[in-house]
């Protein structure tokens, strides 16, 4: 029989914290149902996932009120292990919970600690190790993963402990379009029937699902730690309005029906045809794009293997960069996008192929005249964040080239002004959230002046406002002649942003252009596991020339 849990006047407030993170939240979470956690970041999502596990108030210090109930008993009261059989988790940073030396020992690790009979550990581990497409990685070491496949292993250790219960703390941010679908559906499944599913998440698109499942059955949206609504999801996804001013992006054919002021709102692009299509929209000019400058960055032939002998992770790979623009590379978990940006970086150097920066060759230049050229900011912010304060974190490239103080100075307050973070300049990077981490580690970069800056997944776990925010800087400085080139997974945000989209399948370019021709290239896009946004598709139907929501409406009130 499958478990239920309730919370009961659940409240929390972390330790040397004044201000709660969770008040009188009332909640029941009845078997098989998959419910989604909406809210702006600093809601309380995360917070309450981890009150839901019992790792509040076990493992994390603060003070609780109120209770969480599994079948009538208390989390606080059952131990670790007699939690485990029926409730998992992954985490939304799932690297802090990958430490085995190999792919297969880690989804092993859970199963021995629960003393699962030998014979049944193995047949779940080559079961869960195919479910999730890890079988070919089964002996690397975790450390050796692009970020999906971390993801995915994540997942695949949670699951194969085989809970009733499974709550997700933003589990798709680093994976490709496919990977997102099949993550849910496997988390969703389990003996033939669906699991009871918490799925914390920013992107409505990921909660409503693709055609055909599966998509969440409730949304309970939060907001400074108290639930403010909760509904069915079907109901909630079709309220644009709410759902923006709680800090969550509505699903975009949503968005595009409300935006119109149409009387009914769509949620799929079916639905919204005939609504939008009455009004007999305008097909609209072709965006004008800028003429891109001269290649400050080129590559040639480049091909390069990691040092385990593993696949090649780059195949005569030729791309220029081209001043002034802002390029995207998109792609399967896995299929070369990092690893190409850490070589147009300098970052790597590749096994054959040459690179130049402004027409001269990477490997002839020292590292200092490297960054002064090209800027890298991680997937992960705080892989690069290390200095006691954020001023001190700016300053440290530009005093490693050995410039004055008061240069120093003076590009480290120019780079906080560009980011928003002078009011901050004095704080401790650790305390600092997500996205002004991410801000802080691209202003690091900027204040080394560089002409291009690389970024892998820039907006990694941040929500629409943060995310928002950090695209809306990338342009700004794009607009004022600074290169970028962005590692991506959403393509919304290429849509909006970018001159140029790049994809990348098994290593090689499959694609290359502007987005609002590469995004019709569907069938070479399905192979890369890309999809377009829904909007695009919903333009297309129409015969309209829209990328984003915006332009999707402005064409339609034309044509009306």
């Amino acid at each position: 029989m499958s478990s239920s849990l309730t919370a009961k006047h659940l409240g929390f407030t972390y330790r040397r914290s004044s201000t709660p993170a969770l008040t009188g939240v009332d909640l029941r979470l009845p078997p098989q149902q998959f419910t989604a956690l909406l809210g702006a970041a600093g809601a309380g999502k995360s917070t309450l996932a981890m009150a839901l596990t019992g790792l509040i108030p076990r493992s994390v210090r603060g003070r609780r009120e109120g209770t969480v109930h599994l079948d009538g008993r208390d989390l606080a009261e059952l131990t670790a292990a007699e939690v485990a059989q029926h409730i998992g988790i992954v985490f939304q940073d799932f690297e802090s919970q990958l430490f085995a030396t190999s792919v297969a020992l880690e989804l092993a690790f859970g199963l021995e600690n629960l003393a699962v009979e030998t014979t049944e550990m193995r047949q779940r581990v080559e079961d869960y190790l195919r479910l999730l497409r890890l079988t070919e990685l089964r002996d690397r070491e975790p450390a050796t993963l692009s970020g999906g496949q971390k993801q995915r292993l994540a997942l695949a250790a949670a699951l194969a402990l085989e809970p009733e219960i499974l709550i997700l703390d933003e589990p798709t941010t680093d994976l490709d379009a496919a990977s997102r679908v099949e993550v849910i559906r496997a988390a969703r499944w389990w003996g033939g029937r669906p699991r009871t599913l918490v799925l914390v998440e920013h992107d409505t698109e990921a909660v409503l699902g693709p055609p055909g499942g599966p998509g969440a059955d409730r949304v309970v949206l939060l907001e400074a730690g108290r639930v403010v609504v909760d509904g069915p999801a079907d109901t909630v996804l079709r309220d644009p309005a709410l759902l923006r001013r709680h800090g969550v992006r509505p699903p975009q054919v949503a968005d595009v029906c409300d935006r119109l002021g149409l009387p009914e709102i769509a949620l799929t692009v079916a639905e919204a045809v005939p609504l939008i299509g009455s009004l007999r929209p305008s097909a609209g000019p072709a965006r004008a794009r800028a003429v891109p400058g001269p290649a400050v960055v080129s590559a040639r032939h480049l091909d390069h293997e990691y040092p385990d002998g593993r696949t090649l992770a780059l195949r005569d790979v030729s791309v220029e960069i081209h001043e002034g623009q802002f390029t995207a590379i998109m792609g399967r978990n896995g299929s070369g996008k990092t690893t190409l940006a850490k070589v147009l970086s300098g970052l790597l150097v590749p096994d054959a192929g040459q690179v130049d920066v402004l027409g001269r060759d990477l490997r002839g230049l020292p590292r200092a005249e490297v960054a002064r050229q090209v800027g890298y900011v991680f997937q992960n912010p705080d892989h690069q964040l290390f200095s006691a304060t954020v001023a001190d974190e700016i300053a440290f490239g530009p005093r490693n080239f050995g410039l004055p103080d008061d240069e120093v100075r003076d590009r480290v307050d120019a780079a906080m002004a560009d980011v928003g973070l002078t009011e901050l300049r004095r704080t401790d990077p650790f305390l600092l959230r997500k996205g002004d981490r991410q801000r802080l580690a691209v202003a690091a970069v900027l204040a080394m002046g560089p002409r291009v800056i690389v970024l892998d997944e820039p907006t990694t776990g941040l929500d629409e406002r943060q995310q928002q925010s950090v695209m809306r800087l990338l342009r700004r400085l794009n607009r004022a002649d600074l290169t970028v080139v962005m590692v991506t997974h959403h393509a919304n945000l290429v849509a909006e942003y970018a001159d140029r989209l790049v994809v990348m399948t098994d290593g090689r370019i499959v694609l290359d252009g502007p987005p609002e021709m590469v995004f019709r290239r569907r069938d070479v896009l399905a192979a890369a596991s890309v999809l377009p946004p829904p909007v695009v598709d919903l333009a297309d139907e129409l015969r309209v020339n829209a990328l984003t929501v915006d332009e999707l409406a402005a064409a339609a009130r034309v044509g009306g």
